[in-house]
């Protein structure tokens, strides 16, 4: 029997239909399969000599399940104007935190790039921010040891990443934010509102778009 797809979350699929993937399709489906004779990773066995076997390399029986469902549950949406990702090299030379510095840090040089919200509230003296926390968790640094780097900074620089939050939601980690998309998109029709609450020392202020009994929460730290 053939295994059933992950719905995609009804509010992803009225702003991107089957454009919204999870983090695993996305991942597989990016990568140029080539022969294992061939291949950059030199019969080591990587995503890309994988083949057919490609899903088995990249989520495994014994993975823990909070990588099983960072693969599976988070789904990603790449961007249309993204160039195309011509080349796999499964090789490694930074750290999960080191590759998200950097592409942080760059997108912020940017100006049509800053907007991303993996830039928002990021602290450059302290080079941190909310999404940092969140993408630097050991599930990611799993994913990086399984994919490389290039295919990391490609993620963070050319997707718009959801994570699962419960009820039904989606936390935005990167890309343009779908917050400002909602309010213009011809086939959405809802409201904002803002909720508040405290975690720590922190207020998050929560920007809410409402689509039917669906929500997507965007936070900002205060």
């Amino acid at each position: 029997m053939a295994k059933r797809r992950r719905r995609v979350p009804e509010v992803l699929w009225r702003l991107f239909h089957n454009r919204a993937r999870t983090l695993a399709d996305t991942i597989v489906s990016l990568i140029p399969s080539s022969p294992a004779a061939d291949c950059r990773c030199k019969a080591r066995r990587c995503l890309s000599c994988s083949g057919d076997g490609a899903m088995t390399f990249l989520i495994r029986p014994n993975d823990l399940s909070d990588y099983r469902k960072l693969l599976t549950r988070c789904f990603v949406v790449i961007d249309i104007n993204a160039p195309p990702f011509l080349a796999f090299y499964p090789g490694r030379r930074w750290s999960q935190l080191e590759i998200l510095e950097r592409t942080i840090e760059m997108m912020m040089c940017n100006q049509s790039l800053a907007s991303n919200v993996l830039c928002r509230d990021y602290d450059k003296h302290l080079r941190t921010s909310p999404a940092i926390q969140q993408l630097t968790a050991s599930a990611w640094g799993l994913l990086l040891r399984r994919v490389g780097d290039g295919v990391m900074f490609y993620l963070l620089k050319h997707t718009s990443i959801f994570l699962p939050l419960p009820q039904k939601r989606q936390y935005q980690v990167s890309g343009f934010p779908v917050s400002d998309f909602c309010f213009k998109s011809k086939y959405i029709t809802g409201s904002t509102q803002g909720i508040s609450s405290f975690t720590g020392r922190h207020k998050m202020l929560y920007r809410v778009a409402i689509v039917g009994q669906f929500e997507i929460s965007f936070p900002n730290w205060l």
